[in-house]
């Protein structure tokens, strides 16, 4: 998923107009379950991914508890800024 949101759904993704939501939700689920760094989205992100693991990790656990949870004390948490 990139910075401002957008993603790339797998190759075996076949968009047609009577797709469900539920479809697009596992397809969401697969691309953030199984990691494909080798046709990143983020070249500099699949980078440290594949080189420096250890940092990776450390700043996937910082932003997902500065934009992903719900109650943290963060100023630029999402329930703040609503």
């Amino acid at each position: 998923i990139a910075s401002n949101g957008s993603l790339c759904l797998p190759e075996y993704f076949d968009w047609h107009p009577r797709i469900t939501i539920e479809e697009v939700i596992w397809s969401i689920s697969d691309i953030l379950v199984d990691i494909n760094p080798e046709d990143p989205l983020e070249v500099k992100i699949a980078e440290e991914f594949v080189k420096d693991r250890q940092t990776f990790l450390k700043k996937a656990r910082e932003w997902t508890h500065r934009y992903a949870s719900a109650w943290n004390d963060h100023p630029d948490s999402w329930m703040r800024r609503r």
